[in-house]
């Protein structure tokens, strides 16, 4: 059975909201927002059966309208034309298609209205098909249209569209009705197409975007659960607090409305009068709290100084208690093993490009680290030397020749390295060891030199 189910509301910034993370995630496309760098990700979903932006039909195939064909660039010319902080961003039109209407008399009945509304207001729609959530209870096709809040033209964004101007302006370019009025106007404007479209199919059935009261029909409107609280209880199976209280007030307007007309304007006015008090109370509780600045409404910088100072105060925390620091460093620990042991060649690849970039931060915490743990490596040294005497010296020995090898390659120039060499290779008594070179030379080409002048001279490189 045909339902009427018509939203309208804004993507605002004030609450943290970004009309490219909603194009994105209506359209199942990536899409990165160029105000705060921020990308949002949605083309694994594969229940956007259309998408299609539809422009003014004079500007739809100029070659200069592409920017507004684009998806990405159209919405992001939106993020930057207003930088406020509460901005109102798009229109987020959300209507149920008939189900029992194919997908073309559906996609055609969506796009029936979006180019009514670009006729309309020379704006820009982006209107996308979804097909039922999983977890919906009823067969619910719908459609998601993005509108602009300004008309689109050649050269970018212009003047604000009528349905969007305050009611001084509105009067003095002579429109008559109020924006409440237009935008009834448009609800009755969408149950019109749709009751053309189930005619046309041959569905008997009617939708109509009037109230019961203007119907006259007495009976109480379903109540409205918000989508938070319905999709909570449809994942969890249990009824929350909050959707308990709608419902119960729902109960007792029905038996209210069974008594009379008196007894219901009672019990509304009743319920009002608590809704105030309630709104009065949390309004006190957040008032003497600071003003917290949405997520969205931060720039790039911005974000990264929050989660600079996050990541601040979470170090200090675990600074004061050693067992939780111990426990990440060990979690931390364990990842680096296990990416070793699932790519080896390219964590070899990381550290080398990350030794070659951090050549002297790596130095100084090998020497913060032989500062603070000098009796330990002493210690070990011991060990290790009587465990083995003769292999220890051969070790020193070998250690000092590569030393001496890598200090040739990196400070002589090529006749210098190359004498250099050849005394290293004349060395009696010592055997030829295999020199592991890693580049430390500001260039390339530089160390490709180093290496074949080496590999001549009989020296084995281990990369």
């Amino acid at each position: 059975m045909a339902t009427y189910y018509l939203r309208a509301p804004y993507i605002n910034r004030a609450n943290g909201s970004s009309v490219t993370a909603a194009a994105a995630y209506r359209a199942g496309e990536r899409i990165r927002n160029e105000r705060t760098w921020a990308i949002r990700d949605y083309s694994h979903r594969n229940d956007v059966v259309h998408a299609e932006i539809v422009l003014p039909a004079d500007l739809a195939w100029r070659a200069d309208m592409a920017w507004a064909r684009d998806r990405a660039s159209l919405w992001n010319a939106v993020e930057m034309h207003d930088e406020r902080s509460n901005a109102r961003l798009a229109r987020d039109w959300l209507m149920d298609l008939p189900a029992e209407l194919s997908f073309q008399q559906r996609r055609d009945l969506a796009h029936r209205f979006a180019s009514e509304l670009v006729r309309r207001y020379r704006c820009a729609v982006d209107y996308c098909i979804h097909l039922p959530r999983p977890t919906s209870m009823e067969d619910r096709h719908h459609v998601h249209m993005l509108t602009t809040l300004r008309e689109v033209t050649a050269e970018g964004l212009g003047r604000c569209i009528s349905l969007e101007l305050p009611g001084v302006e509105r009067r003095r370019q002579g429109l008559q009705d109020t924006p409440s009025q237009e935008f009834q106007k448009l609800r009755a404007l969408w149950a019109e197409v749709t009751n053309e479209s189930l005619q046309a199919g041959g569905f008997p059935d009617r939708v109509d975007h009037r109230s019961n009261a203007e119907r006259g029909i007495d009976r109480e409107p379903n109540p409205t659960i918000p989508k938070k609280i319905w999709y909570l209880e449809q994942r969890t199976g249990v009824r929350t607090a909050a959707g308990e209280a709608i419902r119960a007030r729902y109960r007792e307007r029905v038996e209210a409305r069974a008594k009379g007309p008196e007894e219901l304007a009672r019990v509304i006015e009743q319920q009002k009068a608590q809704a105030r008090r309630e709104i009065t109370e949390r309004r006190e509780l957040h008032g003497a709290q600071p003003r917290r600045v949405r997520w969205g409404a931060l720039t790039h910088e911005e974000r990264n100084q929050v989660r600079r100072e996050r990541h601040r105060v979470k170090r200090q925390q675990l600074q004061r208690d050693p067992v939780a620091l111990e426990r990440l460093r060990e979690q931390q620990r364990q990842a680096v093993r296990r990416y070793r042991a699932a790519h080896p060649e390219r964590a070899r690849e990381n550290h080398r490009r990350w030794s070659q970039d951090n050549v002297e931060k790596a130095r100084e915490s090998q020497r913060r680290y032989r500062e603070s743990h000098r009796e330990e490596l002493r210690q070990r040294r011991r060990e290790r030397y009587w465990a083995d005497p003769e292999a220890s010296r051969q070790h020193a020995r070998e250690r000092s020749h590569k030393r001496a090898v890598r200090r040739i390659l990196l400070k002589y120039s090529e006749s210098q390295a190359q004498q250099g060499m050849t005394a290293a290779r004349d060395m009696p008594g010592l055997k030829r060891p295999k020199v592991v070179h890693r580049e430390h030379s500001a260039s390339q080409e530089q160390s490709r030199k180093s290496q074949e002048l080496a590999r001549d001279n009989g020296f084995d490189f281990d990369m």
